[in-house]
């Protein structure tokens, strides 16, 4: 099913850029769709750019936050609550995914949208991967780190739940499934193979890289984000 994000705000007052609608005169808000099922919403109201936090985005964005969250096409929104917080929102209540020490901690505050309970211990990569593999969002705290860490972030990313997605006019031809979301049915990568030796881990399709650079014997590139699995 369909659920249009731009036509959403559009309709309750604010006027939307959104492809391929590529111009308009003094838009308040910019939606994008980033997979079907993911939207990433920009404030444009003269910041060139620069990032804003939950405050700001609120007063922006008005009585369609709460509306939002109550939709029941929409899975969760993530935002910036400070430079290393991050929030995520739904039905199911708000937690915090916290930067600091290098690592990433997760704390339900009003509810557990990710259902993963405290996380108090700051996490790495890989460890963060490990606690999550077997939720409904694996790798959450290190996808939602990475994506606000791109300048190219929205102020807000809205996920559809499975089922639905939030693209509906200029859809052609129409889509019939949904990509781009957090959730196991979209993230999880099944993964054939016939070597000896691969360790049992968790890993993410970037481990990849390394693993098949390792196998034909070629150099690992010092800047790979990947872990050999082998």
């Amino acid at each position: 099913k369909h659920f249009d994000l731009a036509l959403f705000y559009q309709q309750r007052g604010l006027n939307t850029l959104y492809y391929p609608v590529v111009w308009k005169m003094k838009p308040k808000v910019s939606v994008m769709i980033s997979g079907n099922a993911s939207g990433q919403v920009y404030c444009l109201n003269g910041r060139n750019g620069v990032a804003i936090f939950s405050n700001e985005l609120k007063e922006s964005l008005g009585a369609t936050w709460d509306e939002l969250l109550g939709r029941e096409e929409i899975d969760f929104i993530a935002y910036r609550n400070a430079a290393n917080v991050y929030e995520i929102e739904s039905a199911k209540g708000r937690a915090s995914i916290i930067q600091k020490n290098g690592g990433l901690s997760y704390e339900p505050k009003t509810g557990d949208p990710f259902g993963l309970g405290r996380i108090a211990n700051p996490l790495d990569r890989q460890q963060s991967l490990e606690a999550t593999f077997h939720s409904d969002y694996p790798d959450a705290l290190v996808q939602i780190d990475q994506l606000f860490s791109c300048s190219r972030s929205g102020d807000l990313v809205v996920v559809a739940k499975n089922g639905y997605d939030l693209r509906k006019s200029y859809e052609w031809p129409e889509h019939h499934a949904s990509h781009g979301s957090l959730h196991r049915e979209h993230i999880i990568v099944p993964l054939i193979y016939n070597q000896t030796g691969w360790h049992p881990r968790p890993a993410r399709t970037v481990d990849l890289f390394d693993t098949i650079l390792k196998w034909a014997g070629k150099s690992i590139e010092g800047d790979s984000d990947g872990q050999p699995l082998c």
